[in-house]
C-alpha cells in the first residue's frame, strides 16, 4: 500500500523532487497514513486475526489500543498531509473513507462478493495520487495511468484473499474466495494481470506515458503474468514475495533513469 502512493511520484516532473523538506513530510504523511489503515484493519479483523498463523502477532496487543493508534495515526498523517496541500489531505481521507467500507460494519464489503476489489481498485486511484499531487495537479493522463495500478492492487487483493482463505473460511467471512473457491480467484487473478498490460501497452501505443515508464513496468507485470499462470496456491507466499521484489526494483530503476535524464534539476 505504502508503494503504490509512491509510484504517484515516479510520474510527476523531477524538477519537484529537489524539495527536501517535502519529500521527508510526504514520506511520513504516507508511513502514518498506512499506519492507520493497519490500525484499523487490526482493530475490525481482531478476532479472527490473533488466530490466524500468519496474523497471529495482532493480538499482541489489546484490541482498544489500535482504536488509540489509529485515532493517534489520523492526527499525525492529517496535519502532514495538510502540509504539503488541501489537495492531498482531501484524497487521503477519502481513501481512508473507502478503508472503512472495507473494514468495518455495516457494509464490511470485504466480506461480499467483488466487494473488496471495488474498493481496492478506487481505493488505488486515490493512492496514486496522494503521491501525485503532492508534485503536480491532478488530470486526465494522471487519471488514466492511476488506473493500471489500480488495477494491480486489485490483483493484489485476489491473491491475499487466496493467503487469507482458510482463516476467512473458518471465521465465516465471505470473501469472493470463499464464495466461489480458490481456483476460480486464481484465475480472477490472472486474467486481471493480463489486462493490466494490455492497458499497459494501450496507454504506451497512445503516448499517454513515456518510454522510460513503459519500459520499466511492462517487464514486471509480463513477469508477474507468467507467474500467475504457472504458480497455484501452494506457491502464494514466494509469489508474494517475487511480485513486490520485481516491482521495487522498477520503480528504483525508473527514479534513476530519470534522475540521470534530467541531471541539470541537481
Amino acid at each position: 500500500m505504502t508503494g503504490f502512493s509512491f509510484i504517484g511520484i515516479l510520474f510527476t516532473d523531477v524538477s519537484g523532487w529537489t524539495n527536501w523538506l517535502k519529500n521527508i513530510t510526504v514520506f511520513f504523511f504516507v508511513f502514518f497514513y498506512v499506519l492507520a489503515v493497519f490500525a484499523m484493519n487490526s482493530f475490525a479483523d481482531y478476532e479472527k486475526d490473533k488466530h490466524s498463523k500468519r496474523l497471529k502477532i495482532v493480538g499482541d496487543i489489546s484490541k482498544q489500543t489500535y482504536i488509540q493508534l489509529f485515532i493517534l495515526f489520523c492526527v499525525l498523517f492529517g496535519v502532514l498531509s495538510y502540509a504539503v496541500n488541501v489537495t492531498v489531505l482531501i484524497l487521503s481521507l477519502s481513501s481512508l473513507l473507502l478503508w472503512g467500507f472495507y473494514y468495518l460494519q455495516p457494509l464490511r464489503l470485504k466480506s461480499t462478493f467483488l466487494g473488496g476489489t471495488l474498493i481496492h481498485l478506487l481505493a488505488g486511484v486515490l493512492h496514486f495520487h496522494t503521491g501525485y499531487c503532492s508534485y503536480q495537479e491532478y488530470g486526465i493522463e494522471s487519471l488514466t495511468i492511476s488506473i493500471n495500478f489500480a488495477l494491480l492492487l486489485s490483483a493484489g487483493h485476489f491473491h491475499h484473499e487466496i493467503m487469507d482463505y482458510d482463516d476467512d473460511k473458518s471465521t465465516g467471512s465471505k470473501t469472493t474466495a470463499v464464495r466461489i473457491g480458490k481456483d476460480k480467484v486464481l484465475l480472477l487473478r490472472t486474467v486481471l494481470i493480463a489486462f493490466t498490460l494490455f492497458y499497459w501497452n494501450t496507454l504506451f501505443f497512445f503516448n499517454i506515458i513515456e518510454t522510460i515508464a513503459f519500459y520499466a513496468f511492462v517487464v514486471p507485470t509480463a513477469t508477474l503474468l507468467i507467474m500467475s499462470l504457472i504458480m497455484r496456491d501452494k506457491e502464494i507466499k514466494k509469489f508474494q514475495k517475487i511480485s513486490r521484489a520485481i516491482f521495487l526494483i522498477a520503480g528504483i530503476a525508473m527514479i534513476l533513469v530519470k534522475l540521470a535524464a534530467n541531471a541539470n534539476y541537481f
